[in-house]
C-alpha cells in the first residue's frame, strides 16, 4: 500500500511540475488556435501585435487575457512561437505567461498520478 500511494504522489507531483514548466507554452499554443481570419465582431479594439506588421485586434478579454484576432495574410500565421512569447511578457509580463497555470496543473496531476500508479502496478505483476 506504501508504494502504490508514493508512486500516487510521486506521478501527481511529476505531472504537476511538467505542467508548470510547459504552461508558457500551453498559453501560446491556445492563442494561436484561437486566431480567426473573419473581422466581424462587434466588440473589436485595436491593439499591438506580437509583430510590428500584424495587424491585430483584441477580440476577447477574459479575466485579463487578451485573444487577438490576427489580419495579416502571411505575418500573423509566420509568427513563431518564441515571437508570441516576447509578445505576451511585453504585454501582459511574466503572470501572463503562466495564465491558467493553477488550473492546468489540477487537470495534468491527477491523469499522471494515475498513469504512474499504474505503470508501477503492472511492472510489479509483470516481475
Amino acid at each position: 500500500w506504501l508504494e502504490a500511494s508514493h508512486a500516487f504522489m510521486s506521478g501527481a507531483a511529476a505531472g504537476m511540475i511538467a505542467a508548470a514548466m510547459t504552461t508558457p507554452f500551453d498559453v501560446v499554443k491556445t492563442r494561436q488556435q484561437m486566431v480567426q481570419t473573419s473581422t466581424s465582431s462587434s466588440s473589436q479594439a485595436t491593439t499591438t501585435a506580437p509583430s510590428a506588421n500584424m495587424a491585430t485586434t483584441a477580440v476577447c478579454h477574459h479575466n485579463g487575457a487578451i485573444a487577438y484576432n490576427q489580419h495579416a495574410e502571411g505575418a500573423a500565421r509566420r509568427a513563431g512561437t518564441l515571437t508570441h512569447l516576447k509578445h505576451i511578457y511585453n504585454v501582459e509580463g511574466v503572470q501572463g505567461l503562466w495564465r491558467g497555470n493553477q488550473t492546468r496543473m489540477i487537470k495534468v496531476a491527477p491523469g499522471c498520478a494515475i498513469m504512474i500508479s499504474c505503470y508501477q502496478f503492472g511492472k510489479r505483476i509483470l516481475e
